[in-house]
């Protein structure tokens, strides 16, 4: 039930930050919450696992978007991309290794991973 009420609080907290205009999207620590989706009970590792994904899909997407538009690259992906699953393996280790990023932006975790792992040449 607990594990519920988690979910819940992210799914309540990232549509009521959609609302404000000052809301840049789910903290590191929400993000982080929804892609350790298989430490939850069974019946809830799919929708976190969906939102983790979902937002994690988003991201990337976003990120080909610019660079289709020439506009400024923080990381550079290799030219087949990466899958969700590697994403997640990097954004979830660098929140273990930094547990004082979980109250920022996880867009800008996630950039920061990636530009670890990808950076520009």
């Amino acid at each position: 039930m607990k594990y519920l009420a988690l979910i819940l609080t992210l799914i309540i907290g990232i549509s009521s930050m959609s609302r404000s205009s000052s809301a840049i999207g789910p903290t590191t620590d929400m993000l982080r919450a929804s892609c350790n989706y298989d430490n939850l009970p069974s019946k809830h590792q799919k929708i976190a696992k969906t939102m983790c994904f979902s937002y994690l899909h988003g991201f990337l997407d976003h990120q080909k978007a610019l660079k289709q538009k020439n506009m400024v690259k923080i990381f550079c992906l290799p030219r087949g991309g990466i899958t969700l699953g590697t994403a997640r393996s990097f954004f979830m280790r660098m929140v273990e290794a930094n547990p004082n990023l979980k109250n920022i932006s996880a867009g800008l975790t996630l950039s920061k991973v990636l530009e670890q792992y990808f950076p520009c040449k």
